[in-house]
């Protein structure tokens, strides 16, 4: 039988080497802008996504960017294969212990993109700029 020695020193050596003595973070450090959370807009009782404040302010060419990313995800959720029915019936028995949470069932993300894409193709033609073709998005 082999001793447990040697797994508790390499246990005890990796304890000590997580920590360096001296070290403390920096507790007033500045999160860059470009890390920091996004407020986005709401989605409406009625399937409208109303635009946030902060993405009002975003330039003609990120509204483009942002669209370019929801119309790649919406293709690829074409792609996304469906849940069986064992899973389905498992996630409904489950929700009321776990709660819903934010899991939204396929159909209701496909709802919001194409809400956000039309909310963002009409904020692209309010500032003037070159709307996209969303129509098979």
């Amino acid at each position: 039988m082999r001793s447990p020695a040697p797994l508790l020193l390499i246990l005890a050596l990796t304890g000590c080497a997580a920590a360096q003595p001296g070290y403390t973070p920096e507790s007033g450090s500045k999160v860059p802008a470009q890390f920091k959370p996004f407020n986005g807009g709401t989605m409406q009782a009625g399937g409208q996504y109303t635009v946030s404040q902060e993405e009002r302010a975003l330039s003609c060419s990120k509204l483009t960017g942002s669209m370019h990313v929801i119309m790649s995800r919406l293709k690829d959720s074409a792609n996304r294969p469906k849940p069986s029915e064992t899973a389905v019936a498992m996630q409904s028995t489950a929700k009321p212990f776990i709660g819903s949470g934010s899991n939204l069932d396929v159909g209701d993300e496909i709802r919001q993109a194409r809400a956000r894409l039309k909310a963002y193709n009409e904020l692209l033609a309010e500032k003037k700029c070159k709307t996209l073709d969303i129509a098979n998005a």
